[in-house]
């Protein structure tokens, strides 16, 4: 009686030992600040998962009870890197965190009542019957799904009948959505306002120029998006959004753990024998009259799908070159992945789902290609007062702050006005390197050049990006060009290669060649309406240093104008 007594008293504070759990929501202000994937250049952004990262500071106001209690905040991001956590405002600190990586998915419940009592319903679709019975889950998620039932062990789904499994509650191992768990303990309870601040996996910014040329070629107007990906499941709702512009040092994180998997595998294996089929009687096909069977081997290699002559062989594949594949003799034929199809399995085949698109009465060909993208927008771009991120210095790097609060949403992508410079000069260039060179013409390649300077209209820090270069033409603004451009600071040469043009073309010639020299010549034509400035690029030892030589990141860079129309030419030699 006396230890019933003292068990009945210590029961209380065991319970009050195993703390109250308190789930934080809600959030009351949130701020997301965004670093470029360090592995990426100016390149595109990796689709589906970002390899950038994010720090990001939520601010919460919870409830706590006296004493223990484990605290669960939802709606964390969902690469969420439980090591880097901070959380300031509590009383009596953490001691202990959690990331809970098991959401609510149909792998997830089955793992989470494995050996535990779920409901089967089925339903008989010639009736509509509907029937349920009790059921043990014996294995499962992976490879399939066994339960037990009154009848013996079956795999689910395997029946032929509708059916579905029914779980009694939610277990408290799965969560609706990422989680952090941590335990604190307060002295009193009480009402507190904390911050949660964490950085997370799976984000990533690029800037992307726009650039429209002004119709003397020498002027463009510069506009760059500041693009902010969010690869995770989770939003952040009116969020104060700054990006970070520069490489900061970051070693790789540890892998996390791979996650559960969320989908069920479910896979039906037939054990039938022969017995339980109805024996299947083949039809001999006819001999064809008139075939000349020397002109086949002994599995009729030579007549893909039934006996044919030499020369209806021939006949038939003259056809199908001149259909484009498809084939062409007085039957209605379509060809479906390579192979031939009479008309009487057509309306069998159109009334099934399909990856391809039928687009005549006789052929499936593939899917139409994607929409073109939208318009260029027009020579000046008008930002509204206050919508275009501000640069701040952040020690050898740059942060861009966004001035107004937006939203970051899940799997999506979001543009703000990041730089806007009208009046951007340029210079055209003409550039070609002799390593390519050859005796027959061919195009030079064109670029644009400047400095990164107030004097030349832009004079703002750059950062890496792709360039879409915009030309008017008969009053049609047109694609001219695209390029990367790399993380440009202020006073730096800026150079955009665009393409080929076919216009300006050289060929490479040997003059003369001795024990320890070699003499070349380039000859550029014009068929340009106005002068412009050549490069030749020499990554060679010169005998001799022509005026005007420059020293450039390939070679030494020869200048050259030519005229309107014209041709020029010029020489170098070379040690042997």
């Amino acid at each position: 009686m006396r230890w019933f007594l003292l068990l009945m008293l210590c029961l209380p504070s065991l319970a009050h030992a195993g703390g109250q759990t308190v789930t934080s929501v809600d959030v009351s202000d949130v701020a997301v600040t965004i670093y470029r994937d360090p592995y990426r250049d100016a390149g595109m952004m990796r689709a589906g998962w970002p390899g950038g990262y994010a720090l990001i500071t939520e601010t919460r106001t919870i409830t706590l009870p006296k004493g223990e209690s484990q605290l669960r905040f939802e709606n964390v991001a969902e690469g969420l890197l439980p090591e880097t956590a901070i959380i300031t405002g509590l009383p009596s600190g953490v001691r202990e965190k959690n990331r809970d990586a098991r959401l609510i998915s149909p792998a997830g419940l089955v793992d989470a009542f494995l050996k535990r009592r779920v409901l089967i319903r089925r339903t008989d679709p010639a009736t509509g019957r509907v029937r349920e019975q009790s059921a043990i889950i014996q294995s499962g998620p992976d490879g399939g799904v066994l339960i037990r039932t009154d009848e013996g062990i079956e795999a689910l789904r395997c029946s032929g009948l509708p059916e579905r499994m029914i779980y009694s509650e939610v277990p408290d191992t799965l969560s609706a959505r990422p989680t952090l768990s941590i335990l604190t303990r307060s002295d009193r309870a009480l009402t507190a306002t904390i911050q949660l601040t964490y950085m997370a996996q799976g984000f990533d910014w690029s800037a992307n120029y726009v650039g429209n040329m002004a119709a003397d070629g020498k002027k463009m107007g510069l506009f760059a998006w500041l693009t902010v990906a969010n690869g995770g499941q989770q939003s952040f709702r009116d969020a104060r959004l700054q990006v970070i512009a520069g490489k900061p040092n970051k070693r790789p994180n540890n892998p996390p753990p791979p996650p559960p998997a969320s989908a069920l595998n479910l896979q039906c294996w037939p054990i039938d024998s022969t017995s339980t089929h109805p024996r299947r009687e083949w039809e001999r096909l006819p001999m064809p009259r008139g075939a000349d069977l020397s002109r086949f081997d002994a599995v009729g290699r030579n007549a893909p799908g039934s006996f044919e002559t030499a020369k209806q062989r021939r006949k038939r594949e003259r056809e199908e070159r001149a259909f484009g594949g498809g084939g062409g003799g007085s039957e209605e034929s379509i060809v479906v992945t390579g192979s031939r199809m009479p008309r009487s399995a057509r309306a069998r085949l159109q009334a099934l789902p399909s990856p391809v698109t039928v687009v005549s009465a006789d052929y499936l060909m593939p899917a139409p290609p994607p929409a073109p993208p939208p318009p260029p927008p027009g020579e000046s771009v008008a930002v509204a007062q206050g919508a275009q991120a501000q640069a701040e210095a952040l020690g050898d790097l740059k942060l861009y702050r966004v001035p107004m609060r937006v939203t970051v949403a899940a799997q999506s992508q979001k543009q703000v006005a990041m730089i806007v410079q009208p009046e951007a000069r340029f210079d055209r260039v003409y550039r070609a390197n002799v390593v390519g060179g050859r005796d027959t013409p061919q195009p030079m390649r064109y670029l644009l050049r400047s400095i990164n300077s107030g004097e030349k209209g832009l004079g703002v820090p750059l950062p890496a990006g792709g360039l879409s270069l915009f030309e008017t033409v008969a009053g049609r603004r047109l694609l001219a060009g695209r390029d990367d451009v790399a993380d440009l600071a202020v006073g730096e040469a800026v150079e955009l290669k665009l393409g080929q043009s076919p216009d300006v073309q050289w060929k490479l010639t040997r003059v003369k060649e001795t024990q320890d020299r070699q003499e070349w010549r380039v000859d550029i034509t014009n068929a340009r309406s106005v002068p412009v400035t050549a490069q030749i690029v020499i990554p060679h030892d010169l005998a001799e240093k022509p005026p005007g030589l420059e020293r450039g990141p390939e070679g030494w860079m020869l200048p050259v104008e030519v005229p309107d129309n014209g041709t020029a030419s010029v020489s170098y030699t070379l040690k042997r």
